[in-house]
């Protein structure tokens, strides 16, 4: 079938069928790509933050001579909470030791 067209009706043909570029789309699936990268800065910072904030807490604590067991590690690096990881922070600077910054 695609034998029997010229080359500009070939050409033509490759021009609508391409995905490299974006005039394919509607103004919708613009709109829905854009919020989808925009989600996905948005998470990339959120999960940044919580990762410097673990790093900050260990470091404090680590800086401050105290020993970390695995079970407060653990704990320290599975927090997802933004809140709860910024006072932890703030106690690292003060604890007797690393299972109070959660009290």
């Amino acid at each position: 079938m695609l034998a029997g067209l010229g080359e500009a009706a070939l050409e033509q043909l490759e021009g609508l069928m391409s995905v490299d570029t974006p005039e394919w789309q509607s103004e919708f699936a613009r709109t829905i790509a854009a919020r989808g990268r925009e989600e996905g800065r948005e998470e990339g910072r959120e999960e940044g933050r919580e990762e410097a904030l673990v790093q900050s807490i260990l470091s404090v604590l680590n800086a401050r001579g105290l020993t970390v067991p695995d079970s407060a590690r653990e704990r320290i690096e599975n927090c997802r909470d933004v809140p709860t990881l910024e006072t932890w922070v703030e106690r690292a600077v003060t604890v007797a030791g690393p299972e109070d910054l959660f009290t």
